[in-house]
C-alpha cells in the first residue's frame, strides 16, 4: 500500500516535459480562440516546466480548459454557463438523468450540455423558464412520475413545493411593487420609495407590542408612524401610500402586504367570524430601520397601544390629513404637520 502511494506521488511530480521530478508552477493565462464563428476570450489553466521553459497541460486541464471556453461563448452569446444549469438542476433535487427524464429529453442530454456540449436554444429557453417559474416544473415532475423511483419523485416533489412557496412570495412583493408604479408624487409616499422590509418590521413591531392587534388598528398604526415620521424629518418610514376610507387611512395594496410570508400573524374566532390577528416577531433591529425611525415607531406604541380600534379610528376621523382628503383619494403627507401628536 505504502510503495502505491509513494509511485502515485512520483507519477504526480513527473514532468512530462523533462521527464523528471520536480515541482511545477501552475499558471492561470488569457487566451483567444475562435469558436463557432465567434471570438472567444478565456482562462485557462497549465503548468510550467522552469527545466525546458515551456507549458503543458495534464488531460484533466485540457478537459476543464475546453469547459472554460465554452462557457466564456455561452456567456457571449447569451446563454446560460454550465455551472449556472448545474445550478438550475440542483435548485430542484435532480439528478443529471431524472432531470432528462422530467423534461422528456435523452438520458445523456443533461450530462452533455453541464460538460463540452453547447446547448442549442431550445434547451436553454426551457431550463430559464423552469428557473423563473417553478410551477412550469412542477407540472413536468407530475407528468413524468411514473418513469421516476417513488423515493426520487418524493424527494424532488418536496424540494420543489419549498421553491414554490418562495416563487409566490416573490410574485405577491411583485405584484405590491407594480401598484406603487407610475405617476404617484412623492408626497403621496412620504419622500420615501417603496421599502417592503421595513412594512414588514412595522407590521410585526406592532403586533409584538400591542394585544389583539387586528387589521383595522394596524392599519391606522402604520398612517401614524408614517406619518408622525415625516413631520419630524421630512420622509416617511415604509413610503406607503394611503387613501381615505370610511374607517380611516388604508394603504394601498395592504391586502396582499397582509398576505406576505414575513408578515407574523394566526387566525382567531372573534364572533362567529374567522379573522387575522398579528402577532409580530421579537426582530426588530436597525439592520432594517434607523433609530431614528425605530424612536418613531416607540412614540406611537406609547400612545396608541391601549386604544380600542373605535378609538383610533376618531381619533384619525379628527386628523387634518383626514378632514382635508376626499374619500377615495390618497391623502397628502404635507399634511403630518398638523398631526394630533
Amino acid at each position: 500500500m505504502e510503495k502505491r502511494e509513494r509511485d502515485r506521488e512520483k507519477d504526480n511530480n513527473l514532468c512530462f516535459l523533462c521527464m523528471e521530478e520536480h515541482d511545477k508552477e501552475l499558471v492561470k493565462r488569457n487566451q483567444k480562440t475562435i469558436f463557432k464563428d465567434e471570438e472567444v476570450d478565456y482562462e485557462e489553466q497549465v503548468l510550467y516546466c522552469k527545466n525546458t521553459d515551456e507549458y503543458y497541460s495534464t488531460e484533466e486541464m485540457i478537459s476543464e480548459n475546453d469547459i472554460s471556453m465554452k462557457d466564456a461563448y455561452r456567456k457571449k452569446t447569451g446563454l446560460l454557463t454550465s455551472k449556472e444549469i448545474i445550478s438550475i438542476r440542483e435548485k430542484f433535487g435532480c439528478s443529471q438523468k431524472s432531470l432528462a427524464i422530467i423534461l422528456g429529453l435523452g438520458e445523456k442530454t443533461v450530462t452533455r450540455y453541464e460538460n463540452h456540449q453547447v446547448q442549442d436554444k431550445a434547451y436553454d429557453n426551457l431550463l430559464k423558464s423552469l428557473a423563473d417559474n417553478p410551477l412550469l416544473f412542477v407540472e413536468s415532475l407530475k407528468a413524468n412520475k411514473d418513469s421516476l423511483s417513488k423515493d426520487s419523485f418524493r424527494k424532488i416533489f418536496k424540494k420543489t413545493n419549498k421553491i414554490i412557496s418562495e416563487y409566490d412570495n416573490h410574485y405577491l412583493e411583485l405584484s405590491i411593487l407594480a401598484e406603487y408604479e407610475g405617476d404617484y408624487d412623492p408626497v403621496f409616499t412620504g419622500n420615501t420609495n417603496l421599502n417592503l422590509k421595513k412594512v414588514t418590521e412595522l407590521v410585526n413591531y406592532f403586533g409584538t407590542i400591542v394585544k389583539d392587534l387586528f387589521l383595522v388598528k394596524l392599519m391606522k398604526l402604520l398612517w401614524y408612524s408614517d406619518f408622525y415620521h415625516y413631520k419630524k424629518t421630512g420622509h416617511g418610514i415604509s413610503g406607503l401610500c394611503y387613501f381615505k376610507e370610511k374607517m380611516g387611512a388604508l394603504p394601498k395594496a395592504y391586502d396582499k402586504i397582509i398576505l406576505l410570508d414575513d408578515v407574523k400573524k394566526e387566525t382567531v374566532m372573534v364572533g362567529d367570524n374567522l379573522v387575522d390577528k398579528f402577532v409580530g416577531s421579537k426582530t426588530l433591529t436597525n439592520a432594517v430601520l434607523s433609530n431614528e425611525e425605530i424612536e418613531t415607531l416607540e412614540v406611537i406604541a406609547f400612545k396608541f397601544k391601549k386604544y380600542s380600534t373605535a378609538a383610533i379610528v376618531e381619533e384619525m376621523h379628527n386628523e387634518m390629513a383626514y378632514i382635508k382628503t376626499k374619500d377615495k383619494s390618497p391623502m397628502s403627507y404635507d399634511k403630518a404637520e398638523f398631526l394630533n401628536i
